[in-house]
């Protein structure tokens, strides 16, 4: 369940409802993100309900692009982020990885931006080891 709210993420970044509908998505997105990559034991449920609100914030800013600058002689619209900048591109994922102090979302954004997957593994040696007692210099092993 989402730590944050629409009124709190609203505090930080004006919805459009006519673009953003039911900010339920990421709200939920948010809270995973923050609940896998946060730890409790570094964070009091105050700050972590801050960094949601700015991650929140961060997703709806993806779909409700935010004008960097614009120009009206020549209809012209500029727009915040670039794709791949991941929560760098814009100012409330960077705020949100600010607040983060512990660096969980920051290393998740740089493995995210790079496409690497957590690879789990091991390996396991079936041969027999030879131990300096087993050694025959005879037999040149």
């Amino acid at each position: 369940m989402a730590r944050t709210t629409q009124v709190e993420v609203n505090k930080v970044f004006e919805i459009d409802t006519s673009v953003i509908v039911d900010i339920t998505p990421f709200l939920t997105g948010a809270n995973r993100l923050v609940t896998k990559f946060c730890s409790t034991d570094d964070y009091s449920e105050t700050e972590l309900t801050e960094i949601e609100t700015w991650l929140a914030a961060h997703f709806c800013s993806v779909k409700q692009k935010i004008a960097n600058s614009e120009k009206v002689d020549v209809l012209s619209e500029k727009f915040e982020g670039q794709t791949g900048m991941g929560l760098q591109s814009s100012l409330y994922g960077q705020t949100a990885m600010a607040l983060d102090w512990a660096g969980g979302l920051a290393s998740w954004d740089a493995i995210a931006r790079k496409g690497i997957r957590k690879v789990t593994g091991g390996l396991t040696y079936v041969g027999k080891t030879k131990t300096v007692w087993d050694a025959d210099p005879e037999a040149g092993t």
